[in-house]
């Protein structure tokens, strides 16, 4: 399976603001499905390194979990 996850993030922003402000966005792409987040803290932040990864991470598995399954 091919996958696509990328995060782009603001990374001149360290602070942490309500996700509307949309700071950070995290997409997994597989199979034509596309699954997003965004968040509202900036890539400065450490926070958003963690949980991003672990975000991206955790959406591929269970969307290739869900392919499996699926066949």
């Amino acid at each position: 399976a091919t996958i696509g996850m990328a995060i782009v993030s603001r990374n001149d922003d360290a602070q942490d603001h309500a996700d509307s402000d949309e700071l950070s966005a995290i997409a997994v792409y597989l199979d034509g499905k596309l699954r997003s987040r965004s968040y509202g803290f900036g890539g400065g932040t450490d926070f958003v390194q963690q949980l991003g990864g672990t975000w991206l991470m955790s959406m591929a598995w269970h969307m290739l979990k869900e392919r499996r399954s699926a066949t």
